[in-house]
């Protein structure tokens, strides 16, 4: 395989892991500083109605920030791989990953009413991620084959 199409699939991969964890590390900071409060609780249900319930539910979305902004710095770090057997591994996995995230969304969060707005479009972001990574594979499985 010549040495070009090897640093274009290195370069290929650290685009798409950044772009990955830009969107990643950004949610994770809105989540956890909360920039707006009506981001999450939409309705008086996710308000809680005790002062307990409101702890726990602010301490659940400042984890669920800080499991973002962590997964964003571990994609960081992978983008820095170069070797392309890693790459075409991990890329199989995000697939994976995002194919389960879109089958929970399909089956399971549009029977919950309070998501009954927001799943379509979760859903939607989650397939065009998950499909930025088979893009990648495509594209590595045709420098590989030409």
């Amino acid at each position: 395989m010549p040495r070009d199409s090897i640093g274009s699939m290195s370069y290929c991969f650290r685009l798409v892991c950044l772009l990955h964890s830009g969107i990643a590390m950004i949610s994770g900071v809105i989540i956890l500083f909360d920039f707006n409060d009506k981001t999450h609780a939409k309705s008086k249900r996710f308000m809680g109605s005790t002062l307990h319930d409101q702890l726990l539910i602010r301490t659940n979305e400042a984890l669920t920030g800080l499991l973002f902004f962590a997964i964003g710095l571990l994609l960081f770090i992978v983008s820095f791989v170069r070797d392309t057997d890693f790459h075409c591994f991990f890329a199989k996995g995000c697939v994976l990953v995002y194919g389960l995230i879109a089958g929970w969304r399909l089956w399971f969060q549009r029977r919950i009413a309070d998501f009954s707005l927001e799943w379509p479009r979760q859903l939607i972001g989650d397939l065009f991620l998950g499909l930025s990574w088979v893009f990648f594979l495509v594209w590595k499985w045709r420098e590989k084959y030409d």
